[in-house]
């Protein structure tokens, strides 16, 4: 991280991953990114995410002088400014905007939340014309940015899983049970990391061979990129 002067107080900057990095990309993103001066890093490496998380809040509430916690997942890359881009949005709750990392490649955002458990995600169409700040029920907790008063008014843990509902859902659940909104900014983009194979591949079309490169993305999704389709 780099201190930077700025306008906002000192605050947490957490790391929710394994003890094994993934991704380098992520590593030269973190390495670089600009943080309040006074602000104090921290690692909660394990195979528990909301372990690890719930470590980093937990780290946060013994410094009073921590006004805000931003917690990052090891799969994204984004630009130096990112958190004092969110810090400027100046809501007690706010998420970058990134993709998810299987196909459709969906906006990591939820609408609402349904009555068992499950949401409503946004498609993109959904956020044609919108820019700022957009409130969301639910979101991919990824540079995930709370103030100290929200996790103050949330009994502990913040963070847990129950069954198939993941704990950035059960998260976003307790912030709107404590009468807070989250926001996404939507002109606070991330990348998001995944293992990728390509191969040659070709298929018969209007009567000739077209070859693409075929995208392979986790264990079964496939992709195909196919050139001459669109030539």
């Amino acid at each position: 991280m780099i201190y930077v002067a700025s306008n906002h107080p000192p605050i947490v900057v957490g790391l929710a991953g394994g003890e094994l990095a993934r991704y380098h990309a992520f590593t030269m993103s973190f390495s670089s990114l600009h943080v309040p001066l006074g602000s104090k890093g921290y690692g909660g490496l394990g195979y528990d995410v909301s372990y690890n998380r719930n470590s980093i809040i937990r780290f946060a509430l013994q410094n009073p002088e921590i006004e805000y916690v931003q917690m990052w997942d090891d799969d994204h890359v984004f630009p130096p400014d990112t958190t004092i881009r969110l810090l400027d949005q100046n809501v007690d709750v706010v998420v970058p905007l990134y993709a998810q990392r299987q196909p459709p490649f969906n906006p990591c955002i939820y609408k609402s939340e349904n009555e068992d458990g499950s949401f409503n995600g946004y498609g993109w169409v959904d956020l044609e014309g919108k820019e700022g700040l957009l409130p969301v029920s639910s979101a991919g907790a990824g540079g995930l940015l709370v103030r100290r008063r929200v996790l103050e008014a949330i009994t502990e843990p913040w963070f847990e899983r129950q069954g198939l509902i993941g704990e950035d859902h059960l998260f976003f659940r307790k912030v709107r049970a404590a009468g807070f909104t989250p926001y996404v900014a939507l002109d606070v983009p991330l990348g998001h990391l995944t293992i990728i194979e390509v191969y040659p591949s070709r298929a018969e079309w209007n009567d000739t061979w077209s070859w693409f490169a075929k995208l392979r993305l986790g264990i079964k999704d496939w992709v195909e990129w196919k050139h001459e389709r669109y030539r």
